[in-house]
């Protein structure tokens, strides 16, 4: 090799190592620069996020379902390259909760949907503005969203906009409005809930009197400095007398008060609950810090339901019924919900059989009569108990919309109560473990199926011991297939043990038909596409109404056959080539001038490089991780210099005075054996790339 070319070389790997360190940093500044997310505005079917960047690139989001434990996740994109990001999700569904993160980021978010008007949400209202004291408070509560009393700066609330957008008293909201400015007055509709907000004196009536979606309830949040501090000056102000005006003229034919004013939040006053004229006023204090003996004190929860609201306080644990619901309407104990989700399950019963007590001769209450028999069913595994409450649902509620489910609940007790429970009570605990087991799995693991672990191994080997414990039991073959499908993902070989020993076992047993399908799909995710097309037909004649469905995997599972069998000649001609070229005399391979391989190989690579950093987004989408892309990424820098030996070989030992016939068969072989590599590569690294096959 000359001093030149040697030089070259050298240029060449500097220059290389410079474009891959750049494409590196360029990828790694971008998710640590990368500010904390903000959700801006929510409604029904729409979420709009946005976040700065100290570089420019195109933002990109992945999001699903919260409940959705597996599959892959949906995405939202800029519209252009920025450092200031705003990406729309459409299509979502009301009243639901979504996590999401930046692509390529570790952190996850969730955010919440608006409701349907005549479903549940919370929301808090927010006296300070640190982040640390409401972000647990947002999630026990499940709020939709945030009202902050303090005016906005820079750092309110930072933390907690990454969950739910955050509106603020003085109408400074660029969540509504991107060039909004401070408001005397303005209104939020969200569900059935008309909020007007008022930081200065005007005419409310302006506000309660616009149309909208909302059908029951309406609050008012106040800036005391407007009030005075004399309950009796405030029942005779011009502000409460509009309000019971509008009020008097909102009652609807049963002498109830629709769409009319239920509560007044006060902000920083001194008297904290007081009832004028039917209408609750509460109030809520102003701080910059929270107490560290008293949790957020500056803050208020309030819950609104279809026709009754309540609120919150997460500083005394006490509750104020804001709205009741009309006699014979539907009530729901939200203080009992909040001491289940805090696992105190003696007292949440307790407190929901207090709360029936009370209130059953004036409103429907099957939701708590229901709420305790989950309880006993899903926390505490008491089912003979919990039988008993799902059959008071059922019989005093027959039209309610939970007897269908109490019927189902009683119908499997019912099923598998032999042994006096014991079986299913093992195998119940078991289940609900194993399920708090998949709630605690990192982000990681969404994309890629890890195993199990060895925790919830000791589960599975628990199931199959109350297999072996009661043998006879009914509720075996449920727990059979329970493993079969816990394994499908990770032991195909078990799993189509398990499903074998139903089909086999237990020809009586009433999931048979599902039991086709999953044996399909476990043959599948193994990738046994022959069998797996053999056992989607089966369960095609098995399943007529799933016809549909099962065609399309049908056609996946066909695809991959295809691909497979397209393997299979690449690496037959692949080889071939390989050989042929180092048998025929003279034995051995022609090199080219290294100047020139070089010379080419750097341009492949440049190009490559380049084209990673300008479209480095795109590619990152169509990868699942860096390490793909680097795969990819030699592997093909690998097969560009041999394919051109393969080529000048075979037009070198081909040669024999016909110099353009020999330049065009190498060149010809020289790119098959290029395309049956990359292909190879293609199916080897990411085979989903193949969508036109």
């Amino acid at each position: 090799m000359t001093k030149k070319t040697n030089f070259i070389s050298k240029i060449n790997i500097l220059l290389i190592i410079f474009l891959s360190f750049a494409f590196y940093q360029c990828n790694e500044k971008k998710q640590q620069e990368s500010f904390s997310p903000k959700i801006v505005q929510v409604s029904k079917n729409e979420v709009v996020i946005k976040w700065e960047s100290m570089e420019t690139y195109e933002g990109s989001i992945s999001y699903q379902s919260a409940e959705k434990k597996e599959g892959r996740p949906s995405s939202g994109k800029d519209i252009h390259e920025s450092p200031h990001h705003k990406v729309v999700i459409n299509d979502l569904l009301p009243g639901t909760i979504y996590k999401y993160w930046l692509k390529n980021a570790k952190t996850q978010f969730t955010f919440q949907t608006a409701p349907e008007n005549n479903n549940p949400f919370s929301f808090v209202i927010a006296g300070g503005d640190s982040s640390e004291d409401y972000t647990s408070l947002i999630a026990s509560e499940n709020c939709g969203f945030m009202l902050s009393i303090k005016g906005r700066h820079e750092n309110a609330h930072k933390t907690d906009n990454s969950y739910l957008p955050v509106f603020y008293l003085d109408g400074n909201n660029p969540g509504l409005n991107e060039d909004s400015i401070p408001q005397s007055a303005w209104k939020l509709d969200w569900g059935n809930l008309r909020l007007v907000l008022i930081n200065k004196e005007t005419d409310i009536l302006s506000f309660l009197n616009v149309p909208g979606n909302f059908n029951h309830i309406v609050g008012v949040i106040f800036n005391s400095g407007i009030l005075s501090e004399n309950i009796d000056e405030i029942r005779s102000s011009a502000f409460h007398q509009k309000i019971i005006h509008y009020n008097k003229t909102n009652v609807n034919s049963c002498g109830c008060s629709k769409s009319a004013v239920a509560f007044v939040c006060i902000v920083n006053y001194p008297v904290k609950n007081f009832n004028l004229d039917g209408i609750n006023y509460f109030s809520i204090p102003v701080k910059n810090k929270v107490s560290e003996k008293s949790p957020n004190p500056n803050s208020v929860v309030v819950n609104i339901n279809d026709e009754s609201a309540s609120a919150y306080f997460p500083a005394t644990n006490n509750e104020l019924i804001l709205k009741m619901p009309p006699p014979h309407g539907n009530i729901t104990c939200t203080e009992c919900g909040r001491l289940t989700k805090k696992g105190s399950y003696e007292e949440s019963i307790k407190a929901y059989e207090s709360f029936i007590e009370k209130n059953r001769k004036l409103y429907q209450v099957d939701d708590a009569y229901f709420a305790i028999a989950q309880i006993l069913d899903e926390k505490l595994f008491r089912f003979s108990k919990a039988q008993e409450w799902y059959q008071l649902v059922v019989d005093s509620f027959p039209e309610g919309t939970l007897a269908f489910k109490a019927k189902q609940r009683i119908n499997y007790f019912a099923k598998y109560s032999d042994y006096n429970f014991e079986p299913l009570e093992k195998f119940e605990r078991i289940k609900s473990r194993y399920e708090e087991s998949n709630e605690n799995m990192m982000m990681g693991q969404q994309r890629m199926h890890k195993g199990i672990s060895q925790k919830k191994q000791k589960l599975l080997d628990k199931a199959e011991e109350i297999n072996k414990e009661y043998a006879d039991c009914k509720v075996v073959p449920e727990i059979t297939l329970w493993l079969a499908i816990q394994y499908q993902q990770s032991d195909s070989k078990k799993a189509l043990d398990y499903y074998a020993t139903l089909q086999n076992k237990y020809p009586e047993f009433s999931k048979k038909n599902e039991v086709a399908l999953k044996i399909a799909e476990t043959y599948d995710h193994a990738k046994l596409f022959k069998d797996a097309r053999s056992a989607y037909i089966k369960a095609k004649d098995e399943l007529p109404k799933l016809t549909e469905s099962i065609n399309l995997q049908l056609a996946l599972v066909n695809k991959n056959i295809t691909r497979i069998n397209i393997k299979h000649i690449s690496w037959f001609l692949a080889i071939i080539i390989l050989l042929i070229s180092i048998l025929i005399k003279p034995f051995g391979m022609k090199l080219p001038r290294i100047k020139t391989l070089l010379i080419t190989l750097s341009a492949f690579i440049y190009t490559f490089l380049i084209f990673f950093i300008i479209l480095r987004e795109e590619i990152i989408q169509m990868f699942n991780s860096y390490k793909e892309i680097t795969l990819f990424f030699i592997a093909y820098m690998l097969l560009i210099p041999l394919s051109m030996i393969i080529a000048k070989t075979f037009t070198a030992k081909l040669c024999k005075g016909k110099i353009f016939i020999a330049k065009l068969l190498g060149g010809t072989i020289g790119m098959i054996f290029f395309i049956s590599v990359f292909y190879l590569i293609i199916y080897s690294i990411y085979e989903q790339f193949f969508i036109f096959i």
